[in-house]
């Protein structure tokens, strides 16, 4: 469904530090970047670290654990005796109370991260919620971009008493037998990523330290005993860290490595407190209760640099990893060079452990949600429609100039078509910075500060001669000093600079998406990006896999168009295409609904799970009351649940009326819309595509 009015944003890189040599373009897909990204994706709130500290040693059996939960290791003996130290947990949320309808309400565990928008980008994003059983599944709460207006008062920076995690229940006991409870931990579901020679993800800096501390640590020290410490409770004063050096007695000098969070933080307490290129910042105050022996101990901290510090796609180079290893053997005594084999891999966690959506309606929208098509580039699209269309089918469809693809059916008289739009809101480049900094238009409306250090995807298009290359990895850029909810533009950066991206073969006008994962949620519940309209095609193409040709009554088109998002240009073209002979045209697309805690349920109200949605009016269209009750009938008749409602935006249809037909605006009620986390009910997708099988059947 389009949207006319976006909201802008202004976003800007944070600083690099390390070694300068140009990376590569490709995705970074050494043993480094494989190792760096799945300590990365360790799940290790603070109090709940077990988990993770289980995957290291199942990796590195040698390490033991103590009663703090604390992983070490000890090589050597006798004098010096040195500590080397990281902390493994960093602030996250748990659930601080479910609400009747439903849906979790977070708070903050351990020590803020010091970046402002930590809390507001986990807005329209995936998240884990780590049960006792297992992770659950859910989308942060976004408000719908078609109710933008409602909102634009809202300007202050989203916190986490802002946030709601839609986990798919109906109430606080679906919640319950989902084995969710108050106070469980709840985690960005981060995919592991790599873009250029970066690694990046929530706390990439700190990961990388303890990746770093793990591969020193399986290096002989030369004199001496140094032992290796991978930490709990690093989020509330390093607590585990603490606790440890009690245990272990004097020491002559303990290095912690650390992540940037902890760094900055010192930087704003004693400017001179982070040391030049070396990274490394002298401070105690990072060791809670630290026992000293004398004045000659010493404590220092080792820090690698980072892009985008203290946000979800805070970024490390390799480069840095491996200077960081060297810096840290040393420290540690070690008396032999590292490598690549150095760096040691942890089992983590798929980033999407929930069951797939059951046969049927559902399988066919798992198998489109992540298809990028964003308007002007539905090639994808096409072929996976004419991929999924029934036997029957096959070589009976037509593309037109514009893209759109039609399958005629039935006899030539009183012509329906039935439309669904192919693209969906993402963003083309615009221009490049020297640095390889791309500003990015919008192709459709949303709200940009939702992309802000997310995964970014650049997508090439295929030439006469060549396949489309693979797909770019980078970021969303966060904005660096944020003081509004809302931004003015949206930019990525792909790792490297400009002249890089230029022979790669970038151009101005080439799709750039976010990550797209479709997940299942509990029940029949189903989020993706670009339900909008994948849910309308998946219900067309059910609705084909139901209807006999031979016994249609009427002739009907399916119509899938293109550029539904950016001004209807796809139907416009379908419908001079057709002109006055289209009698009936059904709009298939998202009801956007206020069936989420973040809107006013005077409008637009649809519940998910209980029916289609007949819409009467939008700001582009209406639907006759003839027609209103013509269809009401007919789903009664088929004992197939329907609601009727209004809401904004426009549809396909809409270009149709200026031929004379008449526009039936059906669909399925839709949380979050324009966003990563729309939301749906699988059973009602399933009863649009009956619904659509009885319209385009009847007498």
């Amino acid at each position: 469904m389009m949207r006319w009015q976006a909201l802008g944003l202004c976003l800007c890189a944070g600083s690099a530090v390390g070694a300068q040599e140009q990376p590569v373009v490709a995705t970074a897909s050494t043993p480094i970047a494989a190792a760096l990204t799945s300590w990365i994706a360790l799940d290790a709130p603070p109090g709940d670290e077990q988990s993770a500290t289980d995957a290291i040693r199942r990796a590195m059996p040698e390490w033991r654990r103590d009663v703090a939960g604390n992983l070490s290791l000890t090589r050597g003996a006798g004098r010096p005796s040195r500590v080397v130290a990281c902390g493994l947990d960093h602030a996250t949320f748990a659930v601080s109370a479910v609400t009747p309808d439903g849906y979790l309400r977070l708070h903050t565990l351990g020590r803020h991260p010091w970046h402002p928008l930590w809390d507001q980008s986990h807005e329209a994003n995936r998240v884990r919620v780590l049960t006792s059983h297992g992770p659950v599944i859910g989308q942060v709460a976004v408000i719908n971009a078609h109710m933008a207006e409602a909102h634009r008062a809202d300007t202050g920076l989203v916190t986490v008493d802002q946030l709601w995690v839609d986990v798919g229940a109906r109430s606080a006991a679906d919640v319950a037998r989902l084995g969710v409870r108050v106070l469980d931990p709840v985690v960005r579901a981060w995919p592991t990523w790599s873009y250029g020679d970066y690694v990046a993800g929530p706390d990439a800096s700190g990961r990388t330290a303890c990746a770093a501390v793990a591969a020193a640590a399986r290096r002989p020290v030369g004199s001496g005993r140094t032992t290796f410490l991978i930490t709990t409770g690093h989020a509330y004063g390093n607590a585990g860290l603490a606790a440890a050096l009690h245990s272990i007695g004097p020491v002559d000098s303990v290095t912690v490595v650390g992540g940037l969070t902890e760094s900055f933080a010192l930087a704003r307490q004693r400017s001179d407190s982070v040391g030049p290129s070396t990274g490394i910042a002298a401070d105690r105050r990072l060791i809670v209760s630290w026992p000293a022996p004398d004045e000659h101990d010493s404590a220092r901290v080792i820090r690698v640099g980072a892009r985008f510090a203290g946000t979800l796609a805070e970024s490390v180079r390799l480069v840095d990893a491996e200077s960081l290893l060297v810096a840290v053997a040393r420290a540690a005594g070690s008396t032999d060079g590292v490598s690549d084999p150095a760096w040691v891999s942890v089992p983590v966690t798929a980033i999407d452990a929930a069951p797939p959506p059951p046969a049927g309606i559902g399988r066919t929208l798992a198998g489109l949600v992540d298809i990028p098509a964003v308007s002007g580039h539905e090639f994808r699209m096409r072929a996976a429609i004419r991929r999924d269309l029934p036997a029957w089918a096959a070589g009976r469809t037509v593309t037109d100039s514009v893209g759109n693809l039609y399958l005629a059916i039935g006899p030539d008289r009183d012509t329906a078509v039935i439309a669904a739009h192919m693209d969906e809101v993402g963003f083309t480049v615009g221009t490049i910075a020297h640095d390889g900094t791309v500003v990015l238009t919008p192709a459709g409306g949303s709200f940009d500060s939702i992309w802000e250090g997310q995964p970014a995807i650049l997508w090439f298009d295929p030439d006469s001669v060549h396949p489309a290359p693979a797909p770019l990895r980078g970021v969303f850029v966060p904005r660096s000093a944020p003081t509004s909810r809302w931004s003015r533009k949206v930019q990525a950066w792909f790792g490297v600079d400009s002249a890089a991206l230029v022979a790669a073969g970038v151009r101005v006008g080439l799709a750039v998406t976010g990550y797209k994962h479709g997940s299942r949620l509990a029940g029949t519940r189903y989020t993706a990006r670009a339900e909008d309209d994948r849910a309308g095609v998946a219900a067309t193409l059910a609705a084909l896999r139901r209807i006999d040709p031979r016994m249609l009554h009427r002739k009907l088109i399916f119509v899938w168009t293109v550029q539904e998002e950016t001004h209807l240009n796809g139907a416009r073209a379908a419908a001079e295409r057709l002109g006055s002979s289209v009698r009936t045209v059904y709009s298939i697309d998202t009801f956007v609904t206020s069936d989420t805690p973040l809107e006013s349920p005077t409008f637009g109200y649809a519940p998910l799970g209980h029916g289609v949605v007949l819409r009467g009016y939008d700001q582009l269209s209406t639907t006759s009351r003839a027609d209103r009750d013509r269809v009401i009938a007919a789903a009664a008749a088929a004992d197939i649940p329907l609601q009727v409602s209004t809401t904004d935006g426009g549809q396909d249809g809409s270009a149709f009326t200026f031929y004379g037909a008449h526009h039936v605006m059906i669909g399925w009620p839709g949380r979050y819309s324009h966003s990563p986390a729309e939301t749906l009910d699988l059973v009602d997708l399933d009863n649009l595509a009956r619904l659509i099988v009885v319209l385009g059947t009847a007498p």
